[in-house]
Protein backbone atom coordinates (compact mmCIF):
# COMPACT_ATOMS: atom_id res chain seq x y z
CA UNK A 1 0.00 0.00 0.00
CA UNK A 2 1.21 3.28 -0.86
CA UNK A 3 -0.22 6.57 1.38
CA UNK A 4 0.18 9.92 0.62
CA UNK A 5 -0.66 12.81 2.76
CA UNK A 6 -2.00 15.74 2.57
CA UNK A 7 -3.64 18.60 4.04
CA UNK A 8 -4.34 22.41 3.63
CA UNK A 9 -5.22 25.44 6.16
CA UNK A 10 -7.84 26.45 3.80
CA UNK A 11 -8.78 30.21 3.38
CA UNK A 12 -9.41 31.88 6.34
CA UNK A 13 -6.22 30.03 8.60
CA UNK A 14 -2.70 31.56 8.68
CA UNK A 15 -1.88 27.96 10.29
CA UNK A 16 -3.43 24.80 9.08
CA UNK A 17 -4.33 22.89 12.54
CA UNK A 18 -5.40 19.67 11.26
CA UNK A 19 -2.54 16.61 11.19
CA UNK A 20 -2.54 13.81 8.91
CA UNK A 21 -0.39 10.24 9.82
CA UNK A 22 -0.15 6.85 9.05
CA UNK A 23 1.33 4.19 11.16
CA UNK A 24 2.00 0.58 11.77
CA UNK A 25 1.79 -1.63 14.67
CA UNK A 26 4.27 -4.02 15.67
CA UNK A 27 2.59 -7.20 13.55
CA UNK A 28 2.95 -4.31 10.45
CA UNK A 29 -0.80 -3.99 10.48
CA UNK A 30 -1.44 -0.23 9.20
CA UNK A 31 -3.70 2.97 10.55
CA UNK A 32 -4.36 5.76 8.78
CA UNK A 33 -5.36 8.93 10.83
CA UNK A 34 -6.54 12.53 10.35
CA UNK A 35 -6.77 14.62 13.49
CA UNK A 36 -8.82 17.69 12.55
CA UNK A 37 -7.76 21.05 14.39
CA UNK A 38 -10.93 22.19 15.29
CA UNK A 39 -10.31 25.75 12.83
CA UNK A 40 -11.28 28.91 15.05
CA UNK A 41 -11.03 27.03 18.77
CA UNK A 42 -7.88 28.67 20.25
CA UNK A 43 -4.75 25.79 20.19
CA UNK A 44 -6.51 23.74 17.74
CA UNK A 45 -3.05 22.45 16.28
CA UNK A 46 -1.86 21.46 19.77
CA UNK A 47 -5.03 19.27 20.18
CA UNK A 48 -4.16 17.90 16.62
CA UNK A 49 -0.99 17.25 17.63
CA UNK A 50 -2.22 15.47 21.38
CA UNK A 51 -4.38 13.49 19.24
CA UNK A 52 -2.03 12.43 16.79
CA UNK A 53 1.22 11.71 19.05
CA UNK A 54 -1.54 9.63 21.44
CA UNK A 55 -2.85 7.50 19.08
CA UNK A 56 0.71 6.87 17.22
CA UNK A 57 2.34 5.31 20.16
CA UNK A 58 -0.68 3.67 21.26
CA UNK A 59 -0.95 2.09 17.73
CA UNK A 60 2.89 1.49 17.76
CA UNK A 61 3.52 -0.30 20.77
CA UNK A 62 0.46 -2.89 20.17
CA UNK A 63 -0.42 -6.22 18.17
CA UNK A 64 -3.57 -6.26 16.99
CA UNK A 65 -4.75 -9.24 14.81
CA UNK A 66 -8.42 -9.38 13.93
CA UNK A 67 -10.83 -6.69 13.25
CA UNK A 68 -12.76 -7.03 16.32
CA UNK A 69 -9.63 -6.16 18.61
CA UNK A 70 -8.76 -3.62 16.34
CA UNK A 71 -12.49 -1.68 16.95
CA UNK A 72 -12.40 -2.05 20.51
CA UNK A 73 -9.07 -1.22 21.21
CA UNK A 74 -9.80 2.13 18.80
CA UNK A 75 -13.15 2.81 20.65
CA UNK A 76 -11.16 3.01 23.94
CA UNK A 77 -7.98 4.56 22.45
CA UNK A 78 -10.22 7.85 21.66
CA UNK A 79 -12.25 7.57 24.16
CA UNK A 80 -9.11 7.52 26.62
CA UNK A 81 -7.38 10.26 24.44
CA UNK A 82 -10.76 12.25 24.49
CA UNK A 83 -10.80 12.74 28.53
CA UNK A 84 -6.65 13.39 28.71
CA UNK A 85 -7.74 16.02 26.15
Amino acid sequence: MKVTEKSICGNYRDINEDLTGHFYNRTNQPLLLIADGMGGHQYGEVASRFVHDKVKSAWEDNNLFNIDEAERFLRELVIKTNHEL
